[in-house]
């Protein structure tokens, strides 16, 4: 497994790897204002909206399960797993933990799948946070099954993982190329009401471009040139995938406000021993609003995610100042409502401290840390308020 450790430490794929403002400031604070209780209230009645909208995507989630049993009855000998349900079956109901299946890789490729699971059985606490499923599918004649494409992706999660996160990986290999993609089920909260979607880790060629990182919080490649990296091709293939998912892992749990199992920096700790260990303390100790714009933090992925649902709200003009090394404020202003959300390290995890001015009322309110759920969204806390 050196070959996943070297990768990772190496030059290559690397980039994978104040006071409030015054309209926001010391008013806010000597006023004090706490209605709590009615804004706990109208947000309990804002998150009981978005736990009915999601128990309505889960039930139409089911009913597309049953058409979906009738449909492969009939074409039981093609279902890449053979049997219906087989993971279904061992995946306990209150196992919170998100699936992963690997599809087989056809052509030149074939080695990347073990290669995967190896590389993440290699991550020591990885089965603490995931479940790996491996051997799940049935050959033809001594040719394996494979998941094709996005809509058998999307159907064997409905089938096999219904209402249960889970992490399905396919490739699709064309004109001396091979895309590697990712159905992500039910793992992370969506607006539109979906349960899934699929999208494209990265596609990977030797010659014909320079290797380009993707767009987005997730690493994710436009591009990977395999000739400027002197490893076997499917060894890098294999790494780049390993670190998307260990990326979609420690997002899941940091997102439901449990403690982020930061299985990258074990990974990196592996890499490149004393030196990556010095390096992860150095970053550990950057201040709240150096993590904003960090790639590799959990908390600035949060409040990127945050920041793009006040967008959709209309509100344009968004600012984070820095309050301490420990704090930071996100400052939200509009036409009608302006606020001040005063963060810390573990948010989530523990609530916002509000502050904010409508008209001419102003007002700083405090959340029950005991009821708040890290399912909630500071646009909540706007739509509420507002």
């Amino acid at each position: 497994m050196e070959w996943f450790w070297a990768l990772i430490a190496g030059p290559a794929l690397k980039t994978v790897l104040g006071a409030l403002p015054n309209l926001l400031g010391e008013q806010l604070r000597q006023r004090g204002v706490i209605r709590e209780a009615r804004e706990r209230g109208r947000l309990s009645e804002l998150a009981e909206e978005r736990r009915n909208a999601a128990q309505l995507a889960y039930s139409e989630q089911r009913h597309r399960r049953e058409l979906l049993l009738t449909k492969y009855r009939t074409r039981t000998a093609s279902y890449p797993l053979g049997t219906i349900g087989r993971l279904h079956d061992v995946t306990a109901a209150d196992d919170i933990r998100p699936a992963v299946l690997v599809s087989p890789v056809r052509g030149a490729a074939a080695t990347v799948r073990p290669l995967i699971h190896r590389a993440l059985h290699d991550i020591g606490e990885f089965a603490d946070f995931a479940q790996l499923h491996t051997g799940g599918f049935v050959s033809d004649l001594g040719i394996t099954r494979i998941i094709d494409g996005s809509v058998e992706a999307s159907e064997i999660a409905v089938l096999e993982f219904p209402g249960h996160p889970s992490i399905l990986l396919y490739f699709e290999e064309s004109a001396g190329r091979v895309d590697a993609f990712a159905h992500l089920g039910s793992l992370f909260p969506l607006t539109d009401g979906r349960t899934g979607f699929s999208l494209r880790i990265a596609s990977f060629g030797s010659g014909g471009g320079v290797t380009a990182p993707g767009d987005g919080a997730l690493p994710t490649w436009r591009y990977v040139n395999l000739g400027e990296i002197d490893y076997p091709p499917e060894e890098v293939i294999a790494t780049v995938v390993t670190w998307f998912v260990a990326t979609c892992v420690e997002t899941y749990w940091s997102l439901r406000g449990a403690a982020s199992p930061n299985l990258r920096a074990i990974a990196n700790g592996r890499a490149a021993g004393s030196a990556a260990a010095n390096s992860a303390r150095s970053e550990s100790a950057l201040s709240l609003i150096d993590r904003i714009n960090d790639e590799d933090s959990v908390f600035g992925c949060r409040i990127q995610q945050e920041a793009s649902m006040l967008l959709e709200l209309g509100y344009a003009d968004i600012e984070t100042v820095e309050v301490g090394p420990d704090g930071v404020a996100l400052v939200v202003f509009g036409p009608a409502l302006s606020l001040s959300f005063l963060l810390d390290a573990d948010f989530p995890a523990t609530p916002p401290e509000i502050f904010y001015i409508s008209g001419t009322e102003r007002e700083h309110i405090l959340l029950d840390g005991a009821t708040w759920s890290p399912e909630h969204t500071l646009a909540e806390i706007v739509e509420a308020i507002g």
